[in-house]
């Protein structure tokens, strides 16, 4: 008996001693991690060969077979190690991964790099091209040749006829004269003679008609009053019959053979204009017509009001269909130095930018991040984080980190960085490397996991929702979950986002950094562990920059910080809904602005209407709606 005691108190013994060093073995490996894990690794022995199996949003966890991930229940996938083919920073792909993940590169090159500047305005005359016609003489206005606005005259022809008795008057002295100066001779005459012609044409005589009053002897009691340049009337201010006093205005002629372009530049984009910049715009009642004209003036002083300047531009209209006060929307393009500067006019003896594609860099806040093919290491991509310059045509302006010929991931880099934040190396949300555990701080992962596998089905009703004819993109019938376990939490964060936005459009930033941290405290409470396979990989990806733009927002210090870090929230924000195929009790639609941030920006709205978050009371109708992605359930 004591024997069999003995027995069973070694195999305790032994059970408690492999037990101990397990857990000995397990925490001293993840000792070295920055910040402790929520759970114990789970580590399996294998022999050489064997596979090991791994969540794709916990690396952390090493199993020697297939199952659900004891943390979030997502079904294990086959761990790849290649510490020992790549870098830290870097991430090997064979042929057909690169094929399966569609990834593309292009070269980083140097070319000629546009920024272009949008801007609205109006038409207006040529203030160099304008004169008032007045009175020369005071009388009575018998005729009128030119008797309403609109009307097109050329340089010289007859607009009114008046009837002065200073002119019959005038006459007879020259009459007087003349006749002296042929009996007497002398040069008191003649001077005389020359001041009485002098005085005539100041009257408004030509000197032909100063002649045919000396040869005939005929007197004229009227004057015709002729038109000093070709153009359009385009203001009246007599009528038949009235008097007119000496330099009293009757008219307004402009030649509108050429016009002025009158712009609004907001003060962001103040840097970009110069003086003999080419401008391109359009109007409305020309659809499809380009217009030229050149930056000739940049006001000095900003509007307090608008925070914008004006520049005027000088564009030909021989064919006269700009028409004083047309709207109109125009763009500077502003060819730029390898510094991200507006050139100064020797682009050829300067060296040209350094431009990227636009879809290469990965942007987080005040983070780029791209991803480069290791030159001699075919399938070799290294992230590498780099200073971008301004948005131009087609890329971005690259002040360091790259260099020319090098190429650049253009396609399926977020595939890459995905890849490498399962691998637990550093990558884009994550710089410093390590198990990607930072999406998951502070929420509710779960107890059971066997709730973790998915919820209980979801309450499914349809809806119908009939297509737009006016060109916005709608959805059509599709089910609408009334009880989806994700769905409350959205529509939190919508309603948060959407207090957020009306603030804004009313010039609140308090009220909108107030939105910004309910949509951080909401994201902070959300129960991944609740979330089924597909839900979960389509929400993770989003879940980090929807909450580091949010934390933006709600730590804004101005009006203007408010709204750049709004766009950032909209962004992601529109991305998120689209990823998780939203179908909850709110609707969701997306507006556009042509005019925020020099460029454009998204944004969600929940009703028809336009208020634009981005300018707020200074053009709050501007933008339009894009696109309905989900309609109110049951009218809500």
């Amino acid at each position: 008996m004591m024997w069999s005691k003995l027995k069973n108190n070694w195999k305790l013994i032994l059970i408690t001693a492999f037990a101990a060093f397990f857990l000995g073995y397990v925490f001293s490996g993840s000792s070295s991690s920055t910040s402790p894990a929520p759970v114990v690794h789970t580590v399996e022995s294998h022999g050489r060969g064997a596979t090991v199996w791994t969540c794709s949003m916990h690396p952390q966890i090493r199993m020697n077979k297939p199952g659900p991930c004891p943390i979030c229940g997502m079904d294990l996938i086959p761990a790849t190690d290649q510490a020992g083919e790549a870098g830290p920073r870097q991430l090997k792909l064979s042929e057909t991964a690169q094929k399966l993940a569609e990834i593309e590169t292009a070269p980083v090159v140097r070319k000629a790099a546009v920024h272009k500047i949008r801007m609205v305005g109006k038409v207006d005359y040529d203030e160099t091209r304008e004169k008032t016609i007045s009175a020369w003489i005071g009388g009575r206005i018998d005729r009128m040749f030119v008797n309403y606005t609109g009307a097109f005259v050329k340089k010289g022809d007859r607009l009114v006829s008046l009837y002065s008795p200073n002119l019959y008057a005038a006459q007879q002295e020259l009459l007087q004269a003349l006749k002296s100066d042929r009996e007497r001779g002398t040069k008191v005459t003649g001077k005389r003679l020359e001041a009485v012609r002098r005085k005539l044409e100041l009257l408004g005589l030509s000197k032909k008609q100063i002649f045919q009053v000396e040869s005939r002897g005929t007197l004229s009691t009227h004057v015709a009053v002729r038109a000093p340049l070709t153009g359009i009337v385009v203001h009246r201010n007599v009528v038949e019959g009235s008097y007119v006093k000496v330099g009293e205005p009757m008219y307004r002629v402009a030649d509108l053979s050429a016009v002025w372009l009158e712009l609004n530049v907001y003060e962001s984009d103040i840097q970009w204009v110069r003086e003999a910049q080419k401008v391109k715009f359009h109007v409305e009642a020309y659809p499809g017509r380009t217009f030229d004209g050149q930056v000739v003036f940049v006001d000095p002083i900003l509007d307090p009001k608008t925070r914008s300047i004006r520049v005027r531009a000088n564009v030909p209209n021989k064919e006269g269909l700009l028409k004083p006060d047309m709207f109109v929307h125009a763009v500077v393009q502003a060819e730029l130095n390898e510094m991200g500067q507006v050139a100064d006019g020797s682009t050829k003896t300067e060296t040209l930018p350094l431009v990227v594609p636009a879809s290469a860099p990965l942007l987080t806040g005040t983070r780029a991040v791209v991803y480069v093919a290791v030159p001699g290491k075919p399938g070799t991509f290294e992230g590498r984080e780099i200073t971008l310059g301004p948005r131009v045509d087609g890329g971005y302006i690259v002040l360091n980190g790259l260099k020319e010929g090098e190429k650049v991931v253009v396609k399926g880099n977020f595939k890459i960085d995905s890849e490498l934040q399962i691998q637990a190396k550093p990558s884009m949300m994550y710089p410093a490397g390590g198990a990607p555990m930072a999406g998951h701080a502070g929420m509710n992962m779960g107890e059971k996991p066997d709730t973790a596998r998915g919820s209980s089905p979801a309450k499914v009703s349809l809806e119908t929702k009939s297509s737009s004819s006016s060109g916005v993109k709608s959805v059509s019938s599709r089910p609408v979950i009334d009880a989806d376990p994700l769905l409350s939490q959205v529509d939190a964060i919508l309603k948060a986002y959407f207090e957020g936005a009306d603030a804004l459009s009313r010039d609140n930033a308090e009220k909108a950094k107030k939105a910004g941290k309910a949509i951080a405290k909401t994201l902070s409470g959300i129960d991944m562990g609740r979330m089924g396979q597909s839900l979960h990989l389509a929400w993770m990806p989003h879940h980090g920059r929807l909450k580091a733009a949010t934390l933006k927002l709600a730590q804004s210090k101005s009006l203007d910080g408010a709204r750049a870090a709004f766009r950032d929230v909209s962004n992601v924000l529109i991305e998120t809904v689209k990823a998780v195929d939203y179908r909850g009790k709110l609707a969701v639609y997306r507006f556009h602005c042509p005019m925020a941030f020099g460029e454009g920006a998204d944004w969600l709205q929940q009703k028809d209407g336009t208020a634009n978050p981005y300018f707020g009371s200074k053009m709050f109708k501007c933008g339009s709606l894009e696109e309905k992605l989900h309609e109110a359930a049951g009218g809500a």
